[in-house]
């Protein structure tokens, strides 16, 4: 009978265990499902937009800087001279 009662608390404070992970379980499932929203949302183009210009102070590149490279067509500053150093 000692026995049984013994086997008997072990299995109830498993139970207790099991309870507890499954509902640290779903925590973290939800805090998972919280941070994958938020990467979705960092990594959105407006919100790179937002963060370049308010805390690295980017704009977009005027269109004198821009350089098509690979396709056949260069760019007017390119087309100048002005090498890959030499960018302002």
């Amino acid at each position: 009978m000692l026995v049984h009662l013994a086997i008997r608390g072990r299995v109830l404070a498993a139970g207790y265990d099991l309870g507890r992970a499954y509902a640290e379980q779903e925590q973290l499932k939800e805090v998972r499902r919280v941070l994958e929203l938020e990467r979705a949302s960092e990594r959105s183009p407006e919100r790179i937009r937002t963060v370049a210009k308010a805390l690295r102070g980017m704009d977009p590149p005027a269109p004198e800087q821009v350089v098509i490279v690979g396709s056949g067509r260069v760019h007017a500053q390119a087309r100048a001279g002005v090498a890959d150093g030499e960018r302002r």
